[in-house]
């Protein structure tokens, strides 16, 4: 940190403590599939291409994406070590 008062990031749902539920959230809350597909969709991945996603949270749009552009080449960027294990943790199984 750089501050006391001041955080490097923001974790996923605001606070720390939250980040294991994250997914249990969106699910619950949100048209997580709905949303997820309309974004694949809309950056429409090419044969070959490789997609970036800064950001990447616990995941759901990496796996989302190479499940339905198995030619394309998916990868992250997160700076929430908690949620690049989850991520690593669902990329394993």
């Amino acid at each position: 940190m750089t501050d006391s008062n001041k955080k490097d990031f923001i974790p996923a749902l605001s606070y720390d403590w939250l980040t294991g539920m994250y997914d249990l959230t969106i699910k619950l809350t949100m048209p997580e599939t709905k949303f997820r597909n309309k974004l694949i969709n809309k950056i429409s991945p090419q044969n070959g291409e490789k997609i970036l996603e800064f950001g990447f949270g616990t995941g759901q749009n990496l796996i989302m994406g190479k499940q339905k552009h198995p030619k394309s080449y998916f990868s992250g960027l997160d700076i929430d070590s908690k949620v690049k294990l989850i991520t690593e943790k669902k990329l394993k199984n």
